[in-house]
C-alpha cells in the first residue's frame, strides 16, 4: 500500500508537469484503477487469514463458486455456439470469428475474459486436484496438461490458453529433480529434428502464422495491429516526455476514455479505436509507460513484486509453484489486455489466487 501512495504522489507531479493533463480527478482514480486487481485479491487474501479458523468451508465454498462458473461457462456456450447470433445481441458484443469459426464469450463480455478463465480454471483445477500424482511423476502430468490446454486452445482459439501452459511447464521445469530436468531436456533435444521437418505443417496453421505476425509488429507503427501501436506509441511518448509520461488517463488507460479530447489517438491516427472504445487499452504496460513515463513504470513494476512477495511467503511449496505460474501468466498478460484494471479481469486474478491462498495457507499454518 506505501508503494500505491508513492505511485499516487508520483503521478500528481506528472500530473503538473504535462501539457496533455486532463482532470484531476480522472488522474486520481486513474492512479488506484491500475492496481484494482491487486488490491481487490489482497484484500481477499486479508479476509481469508482473518478466518483462518475456518479454512475449510472457505476452501469449499470458493472450490463451488469456481466449479459453479465453469459449468455456467460450458452452458452459456454451448447457447453461444447454437444461438450465436442472439447470444451476442443478448450480450450486447460484436461477433467475431478466428479460422471460420466463432469465438465464444460464454458469459462474459469479452473473449479476454474468456480466455483468463479457462486458462485459470484447467490449469490450476488440473494441478491442485492431482497434486499427488504431480509431486510423484511430473513429467507425465505436466505432458498431459499441456495436451489438454493444446485442446482448449485449438477448439476456442484463443492464444492466451495455450499461454499459460508456456509459463507452467517453465515453472515446473525449473522445480524439477535433476534427473527429471535431464529426461526433459533430453526429450526436448531429441524432438528438435522432428520440429524442423513439420515446420511448414506448422507455418501454415492459422494460430501460429497470426501470433509470429503480431509479435513483428511490436517495433513499429506501420500496421493495424492495435495492441502493438499502443505499445509502440507508449514507449515513443515515454521517451519524448522523459522520465515522465503524459499523465494518468490520457493515454491507453480506462479513464483516458472519459477524460479529454482524445487528443494523443488522433495523433497517432488512432481515432477510430478511440471513438470506438475498443482495444485502446489492449496493452497495459504501453499505457502505463506512455501515461506514467519510464520513473512511474518503474514504481508499478515494485508494486507488483511486492504484492507477488507478500502472497507467496504465505504459501506452502507446491503452491507457491502455482502462484508463480500466476504470476507470470499475469506479467505477460500486461502486453495483451488490462487484465489487473478491468473489472472481470481484477476478479477473475481475486478468486483463483484465492483458491491457490485457501489450499495452500492451512498447510503452512498448520
Amino acid at each position: 500500500m506505501v508503494l500505491i501512495f508513492l505511485f499516487y504522489i508520483f503521478s500528481i507531479i506528472n500530473f503538473f508537469q504535462s501539457e496533455y493533463r486532463g482532470s484531476f480527478h480522472w488522474m486520481t482514480l486513474q492512479s488506484f484503477v491500475y492496481f484494482k486487481g491487486l488490491i481487490l485479491t489482497f484484500v481477499f487474501i486479508l479476509f481469508l487469514k482473518v478466518r483462518k479458523d475456518h479454512n475449510k468451508q472457505d476452501r469449499s465454498l470458493v472450490n463451488r463458486v469456481i466449479n459453479g462458473l465453469f459449468l455456467l461457462l460450458v452452458l452459456t456456450s454451448l447457447i453461444n455456439i447454437i444461438f450465436p447470433a442472439q447470444w451476442v445481441d443478448f450480450l450486447d458484443v460484436p461477433i467475431r470469428f478466428r479460422e471460420g469459426r466463432i469465438r465464444l464469450n460464454g458469459f462474459f463480455n469479452s473473449g479476454g475474459s474468456f480466455a483468463y478463465f479457462v486458462s485459470f480454471y484447467v490449469t490450476l483445477v488440473w494441478l491442485v486436484k492431482r497434486k499427488r500424482k504431480v509431486l510423484d511423476r511430473p513429467v507425465y502430468e505436466m505432458f498431459y496438461l499441456f495436451i489438454i490446454i493444446l485442446s482448449a486452445t485449438a477448439v476456442f482459439t484463443y492464444r492466451k490458453i495455450l499461454a499459460i501452459s508456456v509459463f507452467t511447464f517453465i515453472v515446473f521445469f525449473f522445480e524439477l529433480p535433476r534427473k527429471h530436468k535431464v529426461f526433459v531436456f533430453s526429450i526436448i533435444v531429441v524432438s528438435i529434428p522432428f520440429l524442423l521437418i513439420m515446420t511448414p505443417d506448422l507455418a501454415s496453421n492459422g494460430l501460429y502464422e497470426m501470433t509470429v505476425d503480431d509479435l513483428s509488429k511490436f517495433n513499429h507503427s506501420e500496421h493495424y495491429y492495435i495492441r502493438g501501436r499502443m505499445f509502440y506509441h507508449g514507449i515513443q511518448l515515454a521517451i519524448e516526455n522523459f522520465p515522465f509520461g503524459t499523465s494518468l488517463g490520457t493515454f491507453g488507460s480506462l479513464a483516458s476514455l472519459s477524460n479529454g479530447d482524445g487528443e494523443l489517438y488522433y495523433r497517432f491516427g488512432l481515432g477510430h479505436w478511440y471513438r470506438e472504445g475498443y482495444g485502446i487499452y489492449d496493452s497495459m504496460i504501453g499505457s502505463i509507460t506512455g501515461e506514467a513515463g519510464f520513473v512511474g513504470l518503474l514504481i508499478f513494476g515494485l508494486v507488483v513484486f511486492s504484492f507477488y512477495k507478500s502472497i507467496i511467503v504465505q504459501l506452502s511449496p507446491y503452491y507457491q509453484v502455482l502462484f508463480k505460474v500466476v504470476f507470470l501468466f499475469v506479467v505477460f498478460s500486461f502486453f495483451l489486455g488490462p487484465i489487473i484494471q478491468d473489472g472481470i479481469g481484477a476478479v477473475l486474478l481475486t478468486v483463483f489466487v484465492g483458491y491457490i491462498f485457501v489450499n495452500g495457507y492451512e498447510q503452512v499454518t498448520s
